[in-house]
Protein backbone atom coordinates (compact mmCIF):
# COMPACT_ATOMS: atom_id res chain seq x y z
CA UNK A 1 0.00 0.00 0.00
CA UNK A 2 3.30 2.63 0.53
CA UNK A 3 4.88 1.22 -2.11
CA UNK A 4 1.35 2.32 -4.23
CA UNK A 5 1.45 5.80 -2.59
CA UNK A 6 4.79 6.95 -2.91
CA UNK A 7 4.39 5.75 -6.90
CA UNK A 8 2.08 8.25 -7.03
CA UNK A 9 3.46 10.89 -5.33
CA UNK A 10 6.51 10.63 -7.13
CA UNK A 11 4.83 10.82 -10.39
CA UNK A 12 2.81 14.21 -8.80
CA UNK A 13 5.88 16.18 -7.56
CA UNK A 14 6.50 18.43 -10.58
CA UNK A 15 2.85 19.39 -9.98
CA UNK A 16 2.03 19.74 -6.66
CA UNK A 17 5.32 22.15 -6.53
CA UNK A 18 3.97 24.28 -9.29
CA UNK A 19 0.68 24.58 -6.88
CA UNK A 20 2.71 25.48 -4.05
CA UNK A 21 4.34 28.25 -5.48
CA UNK A 22 1.32 30.66 -5.26
CA UNK A 23 1.38 32.24 -2.46
CA UNK A 24 -0.38 31.47 0.63
CA UNK A 25 -2.67 34.17 2.48
CA UNK A 26 -1.30 36.24 5.03
CA UNK A 27 -2.81 35.15 7.59
CA UNK A 28 -4.55 31.50 7.89
CA UNK A 29 -5.54 28.88 10.12
CA UNK A 30 -6.22 29.34 13.57
CA UNK A 31 -9.32 28.19 13.87
CA UNK A 32 -11.05 24.95 14.07
CA UNK A 33 -14.72 23.16 13.36
CA UNK A 34 -15.17 19.60 14.26
CA UNK A 35 -16.61 16.79 11.95
CA UNK A 36 -18.31 13.91 13.49
CA UNK A 37 -19.45 10.79 12.39
CA UNK A 38 -21.80 7.96 13.95
CA UNK A 39 -19.85 4.84 14.57
CA UNK A 40 -21.76 2.95 16.15
CA UNK A 41 -24.71 3.01 19.42
CA UNK A 42 -24.59 1.63 23.19
CA UNK A 43 -26.71 -1.07 24.46
CA UNK A 44 -29.46 1.57 25.83
CA UNK A 45 -29.73 3.19 22.33
CA UNK A 46 -27.55 6.30 22.33
CA UNK A 47 -25.21 7.14 19.17
CA UNK A 48 -21.50 6.79 19.22
CA UNK A 49 -19.76 9.67 17.60
CA UNK A 50 -16.15 10.06 16.28
CA UNK A 51 -15.09 13.78 15.64
CA UNK A 52 -12.17 15.23 14.17
CA UNK A 53 -11.11 18.99 14.27
CA UNK A 54 -10.48 20.59 10.69
CA UNK A 55 -8.46 23.54 10.75
CA UNK A 56 -10.16 26.44 8.68
CA UNK A 57 -8.80 30.13 7.71
CA UNK A 58 -11.83 31.93 8.94
CA UNK A 59 -14.87 30.85 11.30
CA UNK A 60 -17.55 33.08 10.74
CA UNK A 61 -18.88 34.46 14.27
CA UNK A 62 -22.59 33.92 13.42
CA UNK A 63 -21.54 30.24 12.74
CA UNK A 64 -23.56 27.34 10.03
CA UNK A 65 -25.33 25.40 12.87
CA UNK A 66 -28.90 25.88 13.08
CA UNK A 67 -31.19 27.98 15.62
CA UNK A 68 -31.69 24.06 18.17
CA UNK A 69 -28.23 23.88 18.45
CA UNK A 70 -25.99 26.66 19.01
CA UNK A 71 -22.43 24.75 18.67
CA UNK A 72 -23.10 21.67 16.55
CA UNK A 73 -20.35 20.52 14.13
CA UNK A 74 -21.42 18.79 11.51
CA UNK A 75 -21.72 15.05 11.02
CA UNK A 76 -21.99 12.37 8.32
CA UNK A 77 -23.14 9.10 7.99
CA UNK A 78 -22.22 6.96 5.25
CA UNK A 79 -23.71 3.60 6.06
CA UNK A 80 -26.97 2.85 5.39
CA UNK A 81 -26.53 -0.61 6.32
CA UNK A 82 -24.93 -1.74 9.21
CA UNK A 83 -20.92 -2.93 8.88
CA UNK A 84 -18.89 -4.56 10.90
CA UNK A 85 -18.72 -2.03 13.70
CA UNK A 86 -14.85 -2.23 14.25
CA UNK A 87 -13.78 -1.26 10.16
CA UNK A 88 -16.50 1.55 10.54
CA UNK A 89 -14.34 3.39 13.17
CA UNK A 90 -11.31 2.51 11.43
CA UNK A 91 -12.71 3.99 8.49
CA UNK A 92 -13.91 7.09 9.90
CA UNK A 93 -10.76 6.99 12.05
CA UNK A 94 -8.05 7.22 8.95
CA UNK A 95 -10.89 9.71 6.96
CA UNK A 96 -10.90 11.93 10.02
CA UNK A 97 -7.34 12.33 10.22
CA UNK A 98 -7.15 12.22 6.49
CA UNK A 99 -9.35 15.17 6.28
CA UNK A 100 -7.58 16.97 8.47
CA UNK A 101 -4.28 16.49 7.60
CA UNK A 102 -5.13 17.67 4.56
CA UNK A 103 -6.90 20.61 5.86
CA UNK A 104 -3.64 21.60 7.09
CA UNK A 105 -2.04 20.88 4.01
CA UNK A 106 -4.09 23.78 2.25
CA UNK A 107 -3.70 26.22 5.30
CA UNK A 108 0.39 25.73 5.62
CA UNK A 109 2.76 28.46 4.40
CA UNK A 110 6.14 26.97 4.20
CA UNK A 111 5.62 24.83 0.80
CA UNK A 112 7.61 21.85 1.66
CA UNK A 113 5.43 21.43 4.82
CA UNK A 114 2.18 21.70 2.76
CA UNK A 115 4.02 18.78 0.41
CA UNK A 116 4.60 16.80 3.52
CA UNK A 117 0.66 17.05 4.78
CA UNK A 118 -0.28 16.51 1.58
CA UNK A 119 1.37 13.05 1.46
CA UNK A 120 0.28 12.24 4.89
CA UNK A 121 -3.07 13.10 4.14
CA UNK A 122 -3.09 10.96 0.93
CA UNK A 123 -1.73 7.58 2.53
CA UNK A 124 -4.31 8.20 5.42
CA UNK A 125 -7.10 8.60 2.88
CA UNK A 126 -5.97 5.45 0.66
CA UNK A 127 -5.64 3.72 3.88
CA UNK A 128 -9.41 4.59 4.88
CA UNK A 129 -10.54 3.08 1.62
CA UNK A 130 -8.88 0.00 2.30
CA UNK A 131 -10.40 -0.30 5.34
CA UNK A 132 -13.84 -0.89 3.83
CA UNK A 133 -12.37 -2.36 0.56
CA UNK A 134 -15.02 -4.64 0.47
CA UNK A 135 -17.87 -2.22 1.44
CA UNK A 136 -19.76 0.18 -1.20
CA UNK A 137 -19.48 3.23 0.16
CA UNK A 138 -23.01 5.64 -0.32
CA UNK A 139 -23.84 8.82 1.48
CA UNK A 140 -26.54 8.33 3.88
CA UNK A 141 -27.00 11.22 5.91
CA UNK A 142 -25.99 14.40 7.05
CA UNK A 143 -26.55 16.89 9.42
CA UNK A 144 -25.41 18.63 12.98
CA UNK A 145 -24.42 17.04 16.02
CA UNK A 146 -24.91 18.42 19.41
CA UNK A 147 -22.49 17.10 21.57
CA UNK A 148 -24.16 17.96 24.83
CA UNK A 149 -27.67 15.88 24.07
CA UNK A 150 -25.91 13.23 21.10
CA UNK A 151 -29.05 14.60 19.41
CA UNK A 152 -28.52 14.82 15.74
CA UNK A 153 -30.28 17.82 13.79
CA UNK A 154 -31.08 18.96 10.44
CA UNK A 155 -31.28 15.43 8.45
CA UNK A 156 -35.11 15.59 7.63
CA UNK A 157 -37.22 16.30 5.46
CA UNK A 158 -34.18 18.26 3.80
CA UNK A 159 -30.36 17.41 4.07
CA UNK A 160 -28.43 21.14 4.27
CA UNK A 161 -27.36 21.66 0.95
CA UNK A 162 -23.76 22.65 1.92
CA UNK A 163 -23.11 19.75 4.40
CA UNK A 164 -24.64 17.08 1.56
CA UNK A 165 -22.16 18.77 -1.32
CA UNK A 166 -19.32 18.38 1.62
CA UNK A 167 -20.50 14.77 2.33
CA UNK A 168 -20.62 13.69 -1.48
CA UNK A 169 -17.09 15.08 -2.29
CA UNK A 170 -16.09 12.86 0.65
CA UNK A 171 -17.43 9.90 -1.12
CA UNK A 172 -16.81 10.46 -4.56
CA UNK A 173 -13.01 10.40 -2.91
CA UNK A 174 -13.52 7.51 -1.39
CA UNK A 175 -14.60 5.39 -3.90
CA UNK A 176 -12.43 6.55 -6.60
CA UNK A 177 -9.78 5.69 -3.99
CA UNK A 178 -11.42 2.54 -3.64
CA UNK A 179 -11.18 2.23 -7.30
CA UNK A 180 -7.27 2.63 -6.94
CA UNK A 181 -6.85 -0.62 -4.74
CA UNK A 182 -6.70 -3.09 -6.95
CA UNK A 183 -5.90 -1.07 -10.29
CA UNK A 184 -1.82 -1.62 -11.47
CA UNK A 185 -1.37 1.94 -12.33
CA UNK A 186 -3.40 3.34 -9.42
CA UNK A 187 -1.92 6.53 -9.94
CA UNK A 188 -4.73 8.22 -11.99
CA UNK A 189 -7.72 7.45 -9.59
CA UNK A 190 -5.50 8.37 -6.53
CA UNK A 191 -5.05 12.09 -8.37
CA UNK A 192 -8.33 11.91 -9.56
CA UNK A 193 -9.75 11.37 -5.22
CA UNK A 194 -7.01 13.81 -4.23
CA UNK A 195 -9.01 16.38 -6.48
CA UNK A 196 -12.91 15.64 -4.84
CA UNK A 197 -10.93 15.62 -0.94
CA UNK A 198 -9.71 18.78 -2.31
CA UNK A 199 -13.06 19.78 -3.59
CA UNK A 200 -14.57 18.99 0.27
CA UNK A 201 -12.26 20.98 2.46
CA UNK A 202 -13.25 23.76 -0.42
CA UNK A 203 -17.03 23.71 0.35
CA UNK A 204 -16.16 23.08 4.33
CA UNK A 205 -14.14 26.43 4.07
CA UNK A 206 -17.02 28.43 2.81
CA UNK A 207 -19.61 26.45 5.16
CA UNK A 208 -17.32 27.87 8.06
CA UNK A 209 -17.55 31.08 7.05
CA UNK A 210 -20.69 31.41 5.95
Amino acid sequence: MRLIIQRFLLAVTLVVAAVLLVPAPAQAGGNYMKVCFPVGTTPWGTTIWDCYYIEVPELSPGNPWPPECLSCPPMFDFWKDLIDPEIEQKFHDYLGKGFSTLAESHLAQDPKLAEQLRAEATELLFTAAAVIEQYPIELYAVGWYDEKTGKAYGGDPSPDPMLWAIGEELTAGTELMQAALGDPQPEPNIAAAMERFDQAYQAFEKLAAS
